[in-house]
């Protein structure tokens, strides 16, 4: 049975991507209640950032404007970095070129194409250090992952850094509403690297989607936050 809390988290971040599509951006109460909550992937046992939720919802809804059609997943076996695994996606645009993504993961199982190429869009607006060290430049132990993906890109895989042109030409600026989420996103974590605010945040959240969209039976969102961090 699917939970209550999952069927609020579904219908606030299909709102907000909905939201985010129209009008090409968020209240920053929005933005907020985002950065800070995350959602565990009982299939890939990582947590997932629900601003990155937002950006699948937003790239699903601009697959189905643009026609891009995601055409098929790859295992690399032989990773440049030890212990990660790299999962290649390639995408399908209707002039018939294509681009890819790659994510590098630890886990066996490879997350949704979508999600992939959500993450991979944020490592694209990523200039240093990752979500654990609020992307700080000395960075941390978790940048490895962000270091695996300096040496991927040199290395000439098919990543989205590398082929991502052919995308910007079809759907123009429509990604611009994204690249403004997640260059809001990083800026919000290295000015509040240690925010103690989030039950103000969820309320002013709660209350703004409300007010835009409509309350559901019982008023609330069921976002919550997770001590663990999803494969950045």
């Amino acid at each position: 049975m699917i939970s209550l809390e999952d069927i609020h988290i579904s219908k606030a971040v299909t709102e907000a991507a909905e939201t985010l599509y129209k009008s090409g951006k968020l209240p920053n109460d929005v933005n907020k209640a985002l950065v800070r909550s995350e959602k565990l992937d009982l299939v890939t046992n990582f947590s997932i950032c629900l601003t990155r939720l937002v950006i699948s919802r937003y790239l699903r809804m601009l697959f189905q404007e643009f026609e891009i059609k995601f055409k098929s997943l790859t295992t690399i076996d032989e990773s440049p970095v030890r212990g990660v695994r790299l999962y290649e996606y390639t995408y399908a645009l209707p002039n018939g070129e294509s681009f890819h993504a790659i994510l590098a993961s630890q886990s066996e199982n490879a997350p949704s194409s979508l999600y992939a190429l959500a993450d991979s869009i944020f490592a694209y607006r990523t200039k240093n250090g990752c979500s654990k060290c609020d992307y700080s430049e000395e960075g941390c132990e978790r940048c490895g992952f962000n270091k695996a993906r300096k040496l991927i890109n040199s290395k000439g895989y098919k990543t989205f850094t590398n082929t991502c042109e052919p995308l910007f030409k079809v759907v123009g600026n429509k990604l611009d509403p994204l690249f403004n989420l997640i260059d809001w996103t990083i800026n919000y974590r290295q000015n509040n690297p240690q925010e103690e605010e989030d039950e103000k945040i969820m309320r002013d959240f709660e209350r703004n989607m409300n007010e835009a969209e409509g309350s559901d039976e019982d008023g609330t969102y069921g976002f919550f936050d997770d001590d663990e961090n999803s494969d950045d």
